[in-house]
């Protein structure tokens, strides 16, 4: 199966300015949120832990989408799953500043906790596509079946567990609730990552081990800000942010 150039034939030069690229923004980052994290307070820190976030949502969807436009075939699903993962993990800081910042209050339970859940399933199903098999005759009706059922159990497992309370009163209890369902979702991605990592051949070994890195950095640092929440009953962004 053939991968265009500027992906992952890259030259080696392209390929290390690629890397720079893309260590620039994580310093960047990293930088900017230990800043905010030391210099404000609420809720000026949390409008710019926001803001930090979004931005690298952002860029993620952006490479993503480029990705899955110069690709085909299987490759292709995988980053245009992956792509639409960042897209619609990118809606929650909106969603959070909407009510939050402009409005004063609470955000509402369901349009903040979806996005979340929703992209951890559209990542699984980007690992489902094995774009890692060269098989030129591999269909797609595959992936897809696999996507509809993962996607079917996942989220009648929210409608069932989460939906029914998202517009009851008490916000932390539905909150606590939800963090436990997250936290076995993405403990599902990490066995999923964790299988592909082991059995692939790179370059595409590479980038699995390199999302199971993130993605196991991003499911601590969600345990402790669920922890933190619980203790609490609220979320305080910063230092806890800085693993994102």
């Amino acid at each position: 199966m053939g991968v265009p150039e500027t992906t992952l034939g890259r030259p080696e030069t392209q390929r290390l300015e690629y890397r720079l690229d893309w260590l620039t923004v994580a310093i960047t980052a990293v930088v900017a949120q230990a800043i905010v994290s030391l210099t404000l307070k609420e809720p000026a820190l949390n409008i710019w832990c926001a803001d930090i976030n979004f931005f690298l949502l952002l860029v993620a969807a952006g490479v993503t989408t480029r990705n899955a436009i110069l690709n085909q075939q299987a490759i292709q699903l995988f980053w245009a799953f992956l792509a639409a993962a960042y897209w619609v993990w990118a809606l929650p800081p909106c969603v959070w500043f909407y009510y939050t910042v402009l409005h004063g209050r609470e955000p509402n339970i369901l349009l903040m906790t979806f996005p979340w859940f929703f992209h951890i399933v559209l990542m699984i199903a980007a690992m489902a596509a094995r774009p890692h098999l060269k098989v030129p005759t591999q269909r797609p009706y595959a992936v897809t079946l696999n996507f509809l059922i993962v996607l079917f159990l996942l989220i009648f497992a929210y409608a069932y567990l989460l939906f029914p309370y998202g517009y009851l009163p008490g916000f932390p209890a539905v909150m606590r609730r939800w963090a436990s369902m997250y936290s076995g979702e993405n403990l599902i991605l990490l066995i999923v990552l964790g299988l592909l990592a082991v059995k692939s051949q790179r370059p595409w070994k590479t980038i699995y081990w390199h999302l199971l890195g993130a993605s196991t950095l991003y499911a601590v640092a969600s345990e402790v800000a669920h922890l933190v929440f619980a203790s609490n009953g609220r979320f305080t962004d910063g230092w806890v942010a800085v693993p994102l």
